[in-house]
């Protein structure tokens, strides 16, 4: 099996491949305007939108959109990296 970094840069590439369009950006921690208001505003925003997919039990692509998120807060809070 792959582990956790490979796997996260396998999805990415596999979402670049097929044109995944995303609900938001994977950079965007560091888009303009940099406030923490504004991001918590826009990951509300995001949640909710998520929310609304997994009630009509639409699983793809969100799940790999989540799962590119939480890797790269993850990767950036414990290496300072991020996988754009």
């Amino acid at each position: 099996m792959f582990t956790g970094h490979i796997k996260w840069l396998l999805l990415c590439q596999m979402a670049r491949k097929k044109k995944i369009e995303f609900l938001m950006n994977t950079d965007w921690m560091f888009e303009k305007p940099i406030d923490r208001e504004h991001k918590e505003y826009k990951l509300l925003s995001y949640f909710q939108k998520m929310g609304e997919k997994l009630d009509k039990m639409e699983l793809y692509p969100g799940f790999i959109e989540l799962s590119l998120h939480l890797a790269n807060v993850q990767t950036l809070v414990k290496d300072k990296k991020l996988y754009l």
